[in-house]
């Protein structure tokens, strides 16, 4: 809400409560337009949740490490401010980097930057 501005994102407005009702109704006999109206959800958005089963709500880009690796790198940064070596956003960035590529994780990250 910078300079007056109201937010103008319409993504994931809707509640989880009003999908699962969604995805009830339209399991017992219900269309996805009907259900999508009724329940104030999306109906290409209810469409996908009845195809994968699930009704987590999940904005953006998947991860490209797991949990377990984040701790791992965070560990290795951490160990890098313990010993006195001053960690910048460049960096932080470059370890992610460099972590990836030790690991080979596939990933979207360019050497450059």
């Amino acid at each position: 809400m910078e300079n007056g501005k109201p937010c103008q994102n319409l993504r994931a407005k809707w509640d989880d409560e009003a999908m699962e009702n969604a995805m009830r109704a339209v399991e017992r006999g219900m269309s996805q337009r009907k259900a999508s109206e009724r329940f104030n959800v999306p109906r290409r958005t209810l469409r996908n949740h009845l195809k994968t089963g699930s009704n987590i709500r999940k904005l953006g880009r998947g991860s490209v490490l797991t949990k377990q690796q984040e701790k791992d790198l965070v560990t290795r940064i951490m160990r890098l401010a313990e010993v006195g070596y001053p960690v910048t956003p460049k960096i932080a960035r470059h370890q992610v980097f460099r972590f990836c590529e030790a690991n080979n994780i596939p990933h979207k990250f360019q050497i450059e930057k």
